[in-house]
């Protein structure tokens, strides 16, 4: 297999784990297949030597971006919001006018904004780190921002949510490169309880929904304490003392989805934690959760996460005795 230059941009006040993150998971792929070492990681900096980072740790560009070729996959970390020094150093320059012979651009957080600079992104679909989300629209005005996608794929530019989901972005293009089964096997190294969509948002569905609602939060409670039981339309409109059309309507403009699709992801988020925590049998697990029977979970976990729940256990269940 041909190796593939992997380029980490390095600039003053960048990101660590942006970059540390996705290299040590790109790393596990050369562990894996050693001696043929797939990716060939190189650090990039304006100059080579060391460089710091927002934290103060000190990473050490091996390669000077003038002596850089043959890149086939860039990785652009974030920075704080508002720390230009990026700008001075000539970075979105070299990255708009090298971007053309690149066949992956990838960025991490606050990263997009320098994709965005560089002119990437007019017309893309991208996400970033919810916080800069409103920064990169303004910038890149054409662009389709949005928060609720850990990483974004459009053409040959890649972009992710905030810090740790740059692991998943690498996960996504290791996979890309190889095979799902390779992927998580990086996963299951990493101790990352699975490899997360791309589709899914930055935020837990239950984070997000007591965030957006007050008139809901008893009633979420509620549903989180007896998701094992009978849950329909009309019971939990009954607790939240409303007709169940009226319930319907309006915990869909508040949650930003319908009732039951709430309730399916709880208790699939429920299982995943009695996976990973507990050596239940299966069908325990189904009913614990919701599901009623193991057949029906299989399904369930399958269409969600690409694998069922007796593989996602041996790969990331807890060994307990």
């Amino acid at each position: 297999m041909e190796q593939k230059r992997i380029a980490a941009l390095l600039y003053p006040g960048c990101l660590s784990l942006d970059l540390i993150g996705p290299l040590e998971a790109l790393n596990y792929v050369n562990m894996e297949r050693h001696p043929d070492r797939p990716y060939d990681i190189k650090l990039c900096a304006q100059s080579t030597g060391p460089v710091d980072t927002l934290s103060g740790i000190q990473l050490v560009a091996d390669t000077a971006l003038a002596d850089l070729t043959d890149v086939h996959t860039l990785l652009i970390p974030g920075m704080l919001t508002g720390d230009l020094r990026y700008r001075e150093l000539g970075i979105v320059d070299w990255v708009r006018s090298h971007a053309p012979s690149i066949r992956r651009i990838a960025s991490v957080c606050s990263g997009a904004l320098i994709s965005g600079e560089a002119g990437l992104l007019d017309g893309r679909s991208v996400t970033t780190h919810w916080m800069d989300s409103g920064n990169l629209q303004a910038l890149v005005p054409t662009a389709h921002v949005t928060t609720d996608r850990i990483y974004v794929k459009d053409g040959n530019v890649y972009s992710s949510g905030g810090v740790t989901a740059g692991i998943d972005l690498a996960l996504a293009l290791i996979e890309e490169d190889f095979d799902r089964q390779t992927a998580l096997k990086v996963a299951k190294r990493m101790i990352v309880p699975l490899q997360r969509a791309g589709n899914q948002s930055q935020f837990s569905e239950l984070l997000l929904s007591q965030e957006k609602t007050v008139r809901f939060a008893p009633l979420l409670q509620w549903i989180e304490e007896n998701l094992q039981a009978d849950l329909c339309v009309n019971s939990m409109a009954e607790h939240a003392s409303m007709s169940a059309r009226n319930f319907s309507r309006r915990f869909s403009e508040d949650i930003g989805m319908p009732p039951m699709q709430f309730v399916r992801l709880r208790r699939l988020e429920r299982a995943k934690l009695l996976l990973e925590q507990s050596n239940r049998p299966l069908n325990e697990i189904a009913r614990l959760s919701g599901f009623g029977s193991g057949d029906k979970l299989r399904r369930q976990f399958d269409q969600m996460y690409g694998v069922g729940p007796k593989e996602y256990r041996a790969r990331f269940g807890a060994a307990l005795t």
